[in-house]
């Protein structure tokens, strides 16, 4: 088993997420003498979807008038005329639906003093549910009902069902929404201590209300509380200071509402006025969930922190504490991120693998630190993954696939791949970046798990432990293999981008091309028989496939020249993320290849 020793390579961080509004308490819009406030929803509903909102929720007091008339009241002045092109299943005057619902309500006290069937009959997405949750993106969202015996207690019906939804919940992110706030700094509105429950301890990320008419963020017990309630009621008044230090900061200057972004990693708040001024911006990392058990299974939710299996795109699992005996996985987990931290190391068994998958178009991340780490499971890499070793060592010893063309990068010291165990890293149809610092690289030792990968010896084709590929195995007419070179050597090397990513001279390239692709940039061309004219013709210091070698038996003969040859002959376009030199004229290249073929027959170069 060799150990690689390598250093960083960073892969594109492109953050692309979802976005939501939150707004509350939009007001009496119907036009009388006492509340003319319809101007004042207009500015805020115009600010909002200048935000171009991916979905709105409301944290209650949707409509704030009595009566209207049957079957939806005054709902379609006092929200369908501002929002129309959110709600799905839409039926009122104002304009074309949503073809699929991105408007979420919460009840508040006036839904319920306006009549409750108006609201069921103004969203019929909701299918008369007083509460409910759903998922968008990397967040799962909880929609609460404060207004009635089983939803205002820790105790209550409700409460129930949104802890085990919590604890069910396998989105990164998990927001909660109730009309009247658990916290509050008004003094028109006392908080409501029946609404103080459990939120952190169940796997709450942050808690939305409204009903006080003003902006308000709040930090209790660790868990992030947001009141925002100035869609369109007249603004509250006075501040009590109730929570001290707790209450980050409270507007009552202007109306308006908040915005939030949220990815797999991190999600950011603003409080936005209805004239597009950003008052409060906060922005909180995703909360890893740690597994606290010594041992045992991974899929036990008692073993986790947060009292919930860690297993969705995105996703953060941590293991940190000192572990007595392996963790199984029994059942197939997903991840955006594996961090091995265990003091001392930890053996991450099968039978189920792990995928690692993201959203947004940000990689995926495996990390080690400290200690031996043994990975027994098998592992998927859906897209762009890096593999992070610090301070100790990563085994890989069972089968990793790389998927669909993705990169993976290996940063940081002690990746191995034990092929005495059948360690596999099957790149398919994709490619490894391997950077070092500067000095003598890793190549041989990448070289040799490629060369173990190919399973000559064995009687394979590209099926062997190490690094292998099960596109270029399932090829039958084996035209293509595992290809790599050192960026750094003259010939070869010097690319400025590998398989889209910036790369530099102390980087080993590994990529899934055509037999006797020796540059790597995905053709068979007159660079290539340069390249393997060049290592016959002259004994290189070292031989590999950036010699010419191609079949890695460690000399350039007629094999080799028989492997590039097939290859230009059949080939059927680039392969990968080439960036393919000037492509002479093909006659040229068959009589380079002839030429170099009638000489090999009578001699080789080992």
């Amino acid at each position: 088993m060799v150990v690689l020793a390598c250093l960083i390579l960073p892969l594109g961080e492109s953050h692309a997420s979802t976005r939501f509004a939150v707004i509350s308490d939009l007001g009496s819009t119907v036009p009388t003498a006492a509340s003319p406030v319809g101007p004042i929803v207009t500015a805020v509903a115009n600010q909002v979807k200048a935000g171009q909102p991916d979905l709105i929720l409301t944290a209650g007091d949707n409509c704030h008038d009595t009566g209207g008339g049957a079957p939806t009241g005054y709902y379609d002045i006092d929200v369908g005329q501002y929002f129309h092109e959110y709600i799905g299943g839409y039926v009122g005057a104002y304009g074309e639906g949503a073809p699929a619902n991105r408007f979420w309500p919460a009840l508040g006290n006036h839904d319920y003093a306006d009549g409750l069937a108006y609201y069921k009959a103004f969203f019929p997405s909701l299918a008369n549910q007083r509460y409910y949750d759903f998922t968008a993106g990397a967040a799962h969202f909880f929609v609460l009902d404060c207004n009635v015996s089983d939803g205002n207690s820790p105790t209550s019906a409700q409460a129930q069902w949104l802890q085990a939804g919590l604890a069910a919940s396998t989105s990164p992110w998990n927001f909660v929404f109730v009309h009247e706030p658990p916290y509050t700094s008004s003094d028109r509105h006392s908080p409501s201590t029946g609404m103080r429950w459990n939120y952190k301890a169940w796997g709450a990320d942050a808690v939305f209300a409204g009903h006080v008419h003003a902006y308000e963020r709040m930090v209790v017990d660790g868990l992030t509380y947001f009141t925002t309630g100035a869609a369109g009621e007249t603004l509250a008044q006075g501040f009590v200071d109730r929570l001290g230090d707790q209450s980050l900061y409270y507007f009552r200057g202007d109306y308006g509402g908040m915005q939030v972004d949220v990815d797999g990693t991190q999600a950011t708040f603003w409080y936005v006025t209805r004239t597009g001024l950003v008052i409060d911006t906060h922005t909180q990392a995703v909360q890893a969930n740690e597994f606290t058990a010594t041992g045992g299974s991974y899929n036990v939710a008692g073993h986790w922190q947060r009292g919930r299996v860690v297993s969705a795109p995105d996703a953060v699992a941590l293991f940190q504490q000192p572990l007595a005996g392996p963790v199984t996985v029994d059942a197939p987990v997903t991840l955006g991120t594996l961090a091995l931290h265990s003091p001392g190391g930890s053996t991450l068994a099968g039978p189920a693998a792990v995928r690692f998958e993201t959203t947004g178009g940000t990689a995926a991340t495996l990390s080690a630190q400290g200690g031996s780490h043994v990975v027994l499971a098998p592992l998927i890499m859906a897209g762009d993954t890096r593999i992070d070793v610090q301070a100790g060592t990563l085994t890989l010893a069972n089968h990793t696939t790389v998927q669909a063309g993705a990169v993976l990068a290996v940063t940081g010291t002690g990746l191995a791949i034990d092929t005495e165990a059948g360690g596999t890293l099957d790149l398919g149809t994709g490619s490894l970046i391997v950077d070092y610092d500067a000095g003598a690289g890793p190549l041989t030792q990448v070289a040799d798990w490629v060369r173990s990968g190919l399973n000559a010896a064995g009687g394979g084709y590209w099926d062997g432990p190490g690094i292998a590929s099960s596109d270029a195995a399932g090829q039958a007419d084996r035209l293509t293999a595992v290809g790599i070179l050192d960026n750094g050597d003259p010939t070869v090397g010097g690319k400025e981008t590998f398989a889209g990513e910036a790369v530099d001279a102390t980087s080993v390239l590994v990529h899934y091309t055509w037999w006797g692709d020796a540059n790597l940039d995905g053709v068979i061309d007159a660079n290539d028989y340069e390249v393997i004219d060049k290592g016959f013709l002259f004994t290189p210091e070292t031989m590999g496939w950036w010699t010419g070698d191609f079949n890695y038996d460690g000399m350039i003969d007629a094999n080799d020249y028989d492997r590039i040859d097939k290859a230009f002959l059949f080939q059927t376009g680039p392969l990968g993320d080439p960036e393919p030199a000037a492509a002479p004229e093909p006659a040229t290249i068959l009589l380079l290849a002839l030429g170099a073929l009638a000489a090999a027959a009578g001699r080789r170069r080992s």
